[in-house]
């Protein structure tokens, strides 16, 4: 009887054990599979992952109460991580902490919790539960992290001191650990997302002076080069990206490195090297986020060169090479717009300097909202004024010149000098009004005529009454043009 039940013992030991085994087995073949270009998890990674979940749960059902039902809330815990469900990996750890408080495998499960509330960007609850982790765990392997994770979640809150003093302790620390390169690469991204570009700067020129490992050096120079093309420095983002020319990379990288630099030659005015470099990503990358890019950024050059009907064919490409694009939403608004453009040069029927003004206002004023082109704006405005001065859009379009000179440019003097010409050249009119209350003026004053009765003769009597400006001012366009 007694060898019967050992029997028994063993055979049900073996069964969930070869369940867990089977569920890991599944969860590290689902580890071979890649993420998809855009960092994101595939179908595919999802499904395998799934798989190895299905089993890890079949074991805890059939056998609730075997020694390894942790490690397969664990490997639930890790598969959901992978799955970029964060929100299903704290639950399943919050599950396994609940039954089994005194499980071995604590600090890894909490860890994993920690993990999967920054992913899941609950960066203050993820800083207290990090916080815990390091008072609970002072010895742990997973220190170096922990801080690397707490200076993202510091800096992501508002909190920069904390950040840096996160990021000083796993220097001082951890000298050999890769998050400290991590954690200055985070911290730089965040200052990049964030508009703080020269911060954003320092720290990949600091990156820059310390000797960084070949797989590294791509990733700190193209970094920097990105910055400098976002601060108008497309000089010093070509001589960054020299910096790589001696490291060999990837398809991915390589393709990368083409934008920036076409990029930077789109900065400096090399309007043909960025075409042909931008030509050929789109080339030797079809079908996918850079060829996309490419495109996106082609419409750009056309678009300022006023080949409208080529920078719509781009703008329309974006989509087709990869709809997922970060590109593609502006890309659809800027191709509807220039369709909206190119009706409006080409539009016939009435043609009369009314209509021609109308239409001169419409596409100055389209290129002002609709592509924030201030300076083309600005010249179809003064073609207006200057070709029709007795239209109605006249008026409009000189409170619309001292608009964009003020609110959009910044020149405070020539918004001034365009106001006062309004108010000089078209003082009846609203837009004036307008223009008078920018400039602190007092409303115009004016003799209105009302007839007085009389046996004789209708004489007249004048006195002099206040228009409301303010009313007057958001009639058509006053406040803006």
């Amino acid at each position: 009887m007694l060898m019967a039940a050992a029997a028994l013992l063993g055979a049900t030991g073996c069964a969930y054990y070869n369940m867990l085994y089977n569920a890991k087995k599944e969860y590290k073949r689902a580890e071979t599979i890649p993420l998809q270009r855009d960092g994101t998890v595939s179908r595919q990674q999802i499904d395998a992952y799934q798989k190895a979940i299905d089993k890890a749960k079949v074991m805890i059902d059939k056998y609730p109460d075997s020694r390894h039902v942790d490690d397969a809330y664990l490997l639930i815990a890790r598969s959901r991580y992978a799955q970029q469900d964060y929100q299903a990996a704290v639950s399943t750890v919050d599950t396994l902490l609940a039954k089994l408080p005194d499980t071995d495998l604590k600090e890894k499960a909490v860890f994993i919790k920690c993990r999967s509330l920054v992913k899941w960007d609950k960066s203050g609850e993820a800083l207290i539960a990090l916080e815990k982790f390091m008072q609970d765990y002072r010895k742990s392997d997973f220190t170096a992290e922990a801080l690397y994770l707490s200076a993202r979640c510091a800096l992501v809150t508002g909190d920069e001191e904390r950040a840096r003093a996160y990021v000083e302790r796993l220097r001082d620390r951890y000298r050999g650990s890769e998050f400290r390169l991590e954690a200055d690469m985070d911290i730089a991204e965040i200052y990049f997302e964030k508009g703080d570009y020269d911060k954003c700067i320092e720290v990949y020129e600091r990156l820059t002076r310390n000797r960084l490992a070949k797989k590294d050096r791509y990733r700190v120079w193209s970094s920097l080069a990105r910055a400098y093309i976002q601060t108008g420095q497309p000089d010093k983002a070509l001589s960054a990206l020299n910096g790589v020319d001696k490291v060999t990379l990837t398809d991915n990288e390589k393709a990368e490195a083409m934008l920036l630099r076409a990029r930077a030659h789109q900065g400096l005015d090399a309007t043909g090297e960025a075409i042909d470099t931008y030509k050929n990503v789109a080339a030797r990358y079809p079908k996918s986020m850079y060829s996309a890019e490419a495109h996106f950024h082609m419409a750009e050059i056309y678009q300022e060169m006023d080949s409208l009907a080529t920078a719509k064919s781009h703008y329309e490409s974006v989509t087709r090479e990869y709809s997922r694009s970060e590109y593609a939403e502006r890309a659809i608004k800027n191709s509807s717009n220039i369709s909206q453009l190119m009706r409006l040069q080409t539009s016939e029927g009435e043609d009369n300097p009314e209509t021609r003004a109308q239409r001169l206002f419409a596409m100055a004023e389209m290129q002002l909202f609709q592509f924030n082109e201030s300076q083309k704006a600005l010249k179809g405005y003064q073609e207006l004024l200057a070709t029709y001065p007795q239209s109605e859009f006249a008026p409009k379009a000189a409170y619309a010149i001292a608009y964009v000179y003020g609110k959009v440019l910044g020149d405070s003097v020539k918004a001034t000098q365009a106001y006062q010409t309004l108010i000089n050249v078209y003082p009846d009119s609203q837009q004036a009004a307008a223009a008078r209350e920018a400039l602190g003026l007092p409303p115009l004053e004016r003799v209105e005529t009302r007839p007085v009765s009389s046996d004789s003769t209708a004489s007249i009597e004048t006195r002099p009454t206040e228009r409301d400006s303010t009313a007057s001012a958001r009639l058509e366009g006053a406040e803006s043009p």
